[in-house]
């Protein structure tokens, strides 16, 4: 059965090659390897979505779906780009995130920098259990003031 060049046979994939012969002619030969083992993971397009909404003297930034090391730049720029337009009141919400890496962390890290260095105010809301022993284990719960949802921490 092909698959996108490989042969899958049981226990060992058989790849197809193709060899010059010293005439100059070329020809498909079939390389089998038993103890070789391919890993092809699936393409998978992860997408994390990034909401934002102003309420009172702060804006709200949701993040939805995962934070890891393929969407941690992206977030990080835009958390970069929301502080250098002069929004230093920020709320996170988590609710929405289903997981984290320590490559998210660093952008969470590097936001908290800036917006102190610029004398405002980041929080994080909507944690849930995963989230939260992530960030406790890293010991990122003492860098942010974190509150059960959005209106705890824009009366907070």
């Amino acid at each position: 059965m092909r698959d996108k060049g490989f042969i899958r046979h049981c226990h060992h994939v058989v790849t197809p090659k193709r060899f010059k012969k010293p005439s100059g002619k070329s020809y498909n030969f079939l390389k089998s390897s038993r103890h070789k083992v391919i890993n092809r993971k699936p393409e998978v397009n992860i997408i994390m979505n990034i909401a934002e909404t102003r309420q009172a003297n702060s804006l709200v930034v949701a993040p939805t779906g995962r934070i890891d090391s393929q969407t941690s730049p992206v977030f990080d720029r835009h958390l970069s780009a929301i502080i250098e337009r002069g929004d230093v009141n920020l709320i996170i919400d988590l609710a929405g995130l289903e997981y984290i890496s320590s490559t998210g962390l660093s952008a969470f890290l590097s936001a908290a920098k800036k917006v102190r260095a610029a004398g405002g105010r980041m929080s994080l809301t909507g944690l849930n259990s995963r989230i939260r022993l992530v960030f406790e284990m890293s010991g990122f719960l003492r860098l942010f003031p974190i509150y059960a949802n959005v209106d705890a921490a824009l009366s907070g």
